[in-house]
């Protein structure tokens, strides 16, 4: 009675397993491995015709990142080049790495919310036109004035090419993946490798030729990458489709004027406050004796403060 029973249980289960066209036996095949795999790792945004659009993407949003910490790098490299050769004092150096700094820390914000109201792909292609087109004037800077200020060019360009990759990659990879995560991890990794870069290319110029080299270096490497940009980032905006004067009109309208010019001023005085405070030892304490300074040094403080 046992073995009839299992023996109907086992033809039952072998019933359910054929197939309704033909009553062939039906057996559950496993799925094609590179479906599985593609699942797993998630799909290619719809916004890229092709993977390798996608990795050469990727890896123009990690040199945007890259940008300002790169700079940074090269500039302690040859700052002390640059001091002897344009005859800078010990403050007009401190503001080489300090203008850059500076400009790019207090436009990105700003700069961040007219990309997502004017166009990303327009102006992320705008800001290494614009970081080619300093790079290229600052190697034939002749004093100190138009060294720093054209350092600070570096930074708002640097600035400007930040907030377009991030809104790009966010709105590319917006499911939750394994692609995702790659993305973002290359991404992240372009201010360490930045800093690395700049300070191994410069150093290589200002060995072989100069300071000036490595500025001109950056002038063809980025001009490069705007040329490659316009085909390579993909066109994901974050404004509803309209005439541009009428959407640069809102853009005015909505600018955190009095935000940005506080937050400038701001910084800026911290930093000459802090730059050309002459400084005393005391019984290794190091105390402000310049009124001038202090008053600038506090000042800096109650504008950035009034943003918080």
């Amino acid at each position: 009675m046992i073995e009839t029973t299992q023996i109907d249980h086992e033809l039952f289960e072998f019933h359910e397993r054929k197939s309704p066209e033909d009553g062939s036996p039906r057996f559950d095949s496993p799925s094609d491995p590179s479906d599985v795999q593609r699942t797993n790792i998630g799909k290619r945004p719809e916004c890229f015709k092709s993977t390798f659009q996608e990795i050469c993407f990727i890896f123009m949003a990690t040199l945007a990142m890259a940008t300002n910490s790169l700079v940074t790098g090269a500039m302690i490299i040859v700052t002390a080049s640059i001091g002897r050769d344009l005859h800078m004092t010990q403050a007009q150096i401190t503001w080489i790495s300090a203008a850059t700094t500076l400009s790019a820390g207090a436009l990105q914000l700003p700069l961040g919310q007219l990309t997502d109201l004017l166009g990303r792909k327009t102006f992320f292609i705008a800001g290494m036109v614009g970081f080619s087109i300093s790079s290229l004037i600052l190697g034939f800077a002749r004093n100190p004035f138009w060294m720093n200020i054209l350092c600070g060019f570096l930074g708002l360009f640097s600035a400007v090419i930040v907030p377009p990759a991030i809104g790009i990659l966010g709105a590319a990879y917006s499911e939750p993946s394994k692609r995702k995560n790659w993305a973002f991890a290359c991404f992240s990794a372009g201010n360490p490798v930045g800093f690395g870069l700049g300070s191994i290319i410069m150093g290589i110029s200002a060995r072989i030729f100069d300071w000036r080299a490595g500025f001109f270096f950056f002038t063809i490497l980025w001009g490069l990458l705007a040329i490659v940009s316009i085909w390579v980032v993909p066109n994901i905006e974050a404004f509803e489709p309209g005439p541009f004067g009428k959407r640069l009109k809102a853009a005015l309208r909505k600018f955190d004027y009095v935000g940005m010019a506080l937050t400038i001023v701001g910084v800026g005085l911290f930093t000459t406050g802090l730059t050309y405070v002459d400084l005393q030892i005391m019984f290794g304490v190091k105390l402000l004796t310049s009124s001038a300074d202090l008053a600038l040094w506090m000042a800096g403080n109650l504008l950035m403060s009034s943003q918080c």
